[in-house]
């Protein structure tokens, strides 16, 4: 599982990409997120080794390097479907691995 420190900066943003910020609000029908939540940790289980992968081996490198090796590890899990901006903010994040203390941690 990705840590709580890596998880923080992009999950957010993830699971937009992912249509749940399109699921009814819990106060009006709370069933809806039952049934959203198996789709949603479908798709984190494919992007999951892709960004945990091009971290291990980017982790501070150039943005251009990092979002290429990123683009091509969603492709190789299935999960070339993740909206670009996303991916550049994931690549971004990765990017600035090494100087961000934050992503030291893992």
């Amino acid at each position: 599982m990705i840590a709580a420190s890596q998880a923080d900066g992009f999950a957010p943003a993830l699971t937009r990409s992912l249509g749940a910020d399109r699921v009814t609000p819990m106060a009006t029908d709370p069933s809806e997120y039952d049934k959203a939540m198996p789709i949603v940790a479908a798709h984190l289980a494919k992007i999951e080794p892709a960004v945990v992968r091009t971290r291990a081996s980017y982790g501070g490198q150039p943005f251009a390097a990092v979002h290429q090796a990123l683009a091509e590890a969603l492709q190789d899990e299935g999960a070339q479907w993740v909206v670009p901006q996303v991916v550049a903010e994931l690549a971004r994040q990765i990017s600035d691995a090494a100087t961000d203390p934050r992503g030291a941690a893992g």
